[in-house]
Order: C-alpha cells, then sequence, then structure tokens
C-alpha cells in the first residue's frame, strides 16, 4: 500500500511539472531592496527636485539618477540622506562637493552649462556605484 501511495505521488508530481505550466507560488511578490533608478525630466530655465541618497543591503543609490534638462539651466537640488550612513553630492563641474547627515537634507544650486552631461557622485561611495548624471538637450 505504502509503495503504491509513493508511486501515485511520484505520478501527480511528474504530470504537474510536465503540464507546461508554472505552479504558482505563494507569498508577496519580491521587489527589489534598492529603489530603481529613475528618470526625472525638466523642461523650464530654472527647476527644483529632491534627490534621494540612500543606501541599503543592496547598495548604495541616488535617486533619480538620471536627470533630464535643458541645456544652461540652473537646478537647486534638495539632497536628502534616506540611508543610514553619510552620503555626499559631487559634481566637479560645478564645484559642488556636498557632504549630508542620515536623516538630513541639504539644498545645493547647480548652474547646468552647457555640456551634454554632467556627472555626479557621492564621493564616498562613487566605487560602489552612487553615481548619477544630468543629460542636457
Amino acid at each position: 500500500m505504502r509503495k503504491l501511495f509513493v508511486a501515485a505521488a511520484l505520478l501527480v508530481v511528474v504530470a504537474a511539472c510536465s503540464s507546461g505550466e508554472s505552479p504558482a507560488l505563494e507569498g508577496p511578490p519580491s521587489s527589489p531592496a534598492t529603489p530603481v533608478p529613475g528618470v526625472a525630466s525638466f523642461h523650464a530655465a530654472a527647476f527644483s527636485f529632491t534627490l534621494d541618497a540612500g543606501n541599503d543591503t543592496a547598495g548604495y543609490y541616488f535617486t533619480p539618477a538620471k536627470i533630464e534638462a535643458v541645456k544652461g539651466s540652473t537646478a537647486t537640488i534638495t539632497v536628502r540622506n534616506v540611508g543610514t550612513v553619510k552620503h555626499n553630492l559631487t559634481i566637479v563641474s560645478a564645484h559642488i562637493d556636498t557632504d549630508v547627515d542620515p536623516g538630513h537634507t541639504a539644498k545645493v544650486t547647480v548652474p547646468l552649462g552647457s555640456a551634454a552631461s554632467v556627472p555626479f557622485y557621492c564621493k564616498y561611495h562613487r566605487a560602489s556605484g552612487m553615481t548619477g548624471t544630468f543629460s542636457l538637450k
């Protein structure tokens, strides 16, 4: 009887695997630990936005990591540290080097100039991929 039960159970498993359908998994869908770096677009000559600087078990990040803007525009950026360690906003071409402690914010004004792109990064976590770019049109 036990052999018959094991054989029947094995037959059910083999039939399920060969049906071509994936079995449904229970539980909440997984989501990435690090926010997906978004793209923010601005078309005005002067604009303001909040740039989140953060870290978690998956790494270090800026959100948004790509900002599209008009050449020659000026951005007023509120850098909000949503992480657990000190972060920084460095924009070499604009002579900006601003530290932000965890849970705090800092405001900077950036003249974007006429280059095609203006990179920015966290000087403490640049090697860990904490970078972003202004893409200018």
